[in-house]
């Protein structure tokens, strides 16, 4: 049986799509940062559509890791 607490996260997230839209996109870059650690030869492209892919991520929420690897990468 679920608990309350994850009951009332699912609520919260299906109230407010934008919440688990950036859960997603912020879990998308933690696996994409994993995957350029143990492939650093592997072409950057690739490795973020197989997250986006991994992480069912929209092809807006995909560009949106896009965004947030770049300013990684340069910041």
């Amino acid at each position: 049986m679920p608990s309350a607490k994850r009951l009332n996260q699912q609520e919260t997230s299906m109230s407010n799509p934008l919440v688990s839209a950036e859960a997603r996109v912020k879990k998308a870059l933690i696996l994409l940062s994993e995957l350029i650690e143990k492939q650093p030869t592997s072409p950057v492209n690739k490795l973020l559509q197989r997250v986006a892919f991994e992480c069912d991520l929209t092809p807006k929420e995909s560009v949106s890791l896009q965004h947030h690897f770049n300013k990684k990468e340069k910041g």
